[in-house]
């Protein structure tokens, strides 16, 4: 009998949960609960269970999101008491133009990123955007930390390869 993507969620969910609790806790604010984040996280990642490829990237990622968003709501909280004016605050204005053209660099990066062999993706999701290191990545994955090593520097070069070929030999800033 195939495993079901809630039982492979709810399996991984509790193989990652104190790494996650344990990371977590790093990225929130003193006055949160990394236990309670770390559910929502598999809440999220529930919800979606039937679009997930990569149960462990995903739950890495879904506890990073609710931590971000955590941090924002205290950070929202801290500046309404301290009556400070945005915290919205979306930085220097960009151009249209400029806009866009981080809008195709990131749709070209993330058709690059899908091309990986799953595990190859894997691991270099949780390293590029979780900043997980390779005993952490090669813990979640049941992988060897050479093998880490090496999936994540494939990855490197491939989507490199990708977005050179895509662009040509300039580069999207010149032309």
């Amino acid at each position: 009998m195939s495993e079901t993507a809630y039982e492979a969620l709810a399996r991984v969910f509790a193989a990652t949960r104190v790494a996650l609790r344990r990371r977590l806790r790093r990225l929130l604010p003193p006055s949160s609960d990394a236990e309670d984040v770390v559910q929502e996280a598999f809440l999220r990642a529930v919800e979606k269970a039937d679009e997930v490829n990569v149960p462990e990237a995903f739950l890495y990622t879904a506890a990073r999101n609710v931590a971000i968003d955590e941090g924002r709501r205290a950070k929202r909280a801290r500046s309404l008491v301290h009556g400070a004016q945005d915290v919205f605050d979306a930085g220097p204005v960009v151009s249209l133009e400029e806009q866009l053209l981080a809008e195709e660099k990131a749709r070209l990066f993330g058709r690059a990123l899908q091309r990986l062999p799953h595990r190859r993706r894997a691991a270099f999701a949780m390293k590029m955007y979780e900043g997980c290191s390779y005993k952490e990545i090669a813990s979640v994955l049941g992988l060897s930390e050479k093998t880490v090593e090496n999936h994540i520097a494939r990855a490197l070069r491939d989507t490199h390869e990708y977005v050179s070929k895509a662009y040509g030999s300039k580069g999207p800033n010149h032309g």
